[in-house]
């Protein structure tokens, strides 16, 4: 059995507070932030019925660059991102630099993008207003109600299992060196009455899915209430507090429990590093 000196070193491991690169920082923005916006339209009702009569594309890019692109497309009110660049948006918004593209998706203040389709005012500036619901994400939002808590664990859920996904396969390191050896190991979270989402992990990649894995999971951690999930997702607790406290449970080994966490510890670093 290790002892609590040996359990505390490995729960801040070499490289798990580096801050990342800006290009992978983009992708990852762009690929497991931006998406949450789907769930943002589909569970808010203000942001519903604000999107319910739009059909258009709304391009978000780094301006010179050849893969820092998405666009989000609104048809019939529903809302969809996807990768790369759309030959004919209605709204461009052009950032000058990834580091500027990544502090605004952040939630941050960085300047004025360079905007396309200014004769959609009114549509931009409600473009604006749904993209800075994003900042729920951030520390410093607080949940006051049991609906902005379920929102925020969901978005976080979603959140922390893309940017494994996104992370692992952009070459960082810290991901890769605890994703190797796994073969179509699955690890899945649970919140009771709430989201639920799973990862492959198939070394030397990641795979990030919503909801239950149709087979039994080499591992599960199961949140104790809608209160743990919030606690343990916001990075008030960490997994070895969380497990301590039965905020969360794991069904499967605790040495690979440990490891998942130190993951989660590493994306929560990476997309919101310490000031």
């Amino acid at each position: 059995m290790a002892d609590e000196n040996n359990v505390t070193e490995q729960t801040q491991p070499e490289g798990i507070e580096y801050a990342g690169d800006d290009r992978t920082k983009a992708r990852v923005y762009l690929r497991a932030i931006l998406p949450l916006l789907e769930i943002v339209t589909q569970d808010v009702e203000k942001y519903k019925n604000m999107i319910a009569p739009w059909n258009c594309v709304v391009q978000v890019e780094t301006l010179g660059d050849s893969e820092a692109a998405a666009h989000i497309i609104i048809k019939d009110g529903v809302l969809k991102v996807e990768p790369g660049r759309h030959p004919s948006p209605t709204i461009g918004l052009g950032f000058k630099t990834l580091e500027q593209m990544n502090v605004t998706l952040g939630g941050g203040m960085a300047g004025v993008p360079k905007i396309k389709g200014m004769l959609h005012l009114i549509l931009l500036v409600k473009v604006m207003l749904l993209l800075n619901s994003l900042k729920m994400l951030m520390p410093a939002f607080v949940a006051k109600t049991d609906d902005e808590k379920m929102l925020k664990v969901k978005m976080l859920l979603g959140m922390v299992t893309t940017a494994m996904q996104e992370m692992c396969n952009s070459g960082d390191e810290f991901i890769g060196r605890l994703v190797r050896g796994s073969k179509g190991k699955v690890i899945q979270w649970e919140v009771p009455q709430g989201p639920q989402a799973h990862v492959i992990l198939d070394s030397p990649q990641i795979y990030a899915f919503s909801g239950k894995h149709a087979k039994r999971p080499y591992l599960i951690m199961k949140f104790a209430d809608l209160d743990s999930a919030y606690k343990v997702l916001s990075g008030e607790l960490d997994a070895v507090q969380a497990t301590a406290s039965q905020a969360m449970k794991l069904r499967g080994p605790s040495e690979y429990g440990m490891r998942i966490g130190n993951m989660m510890k590493r994306v929560e670093n990476f997309m919101m590093p310490s000031e």
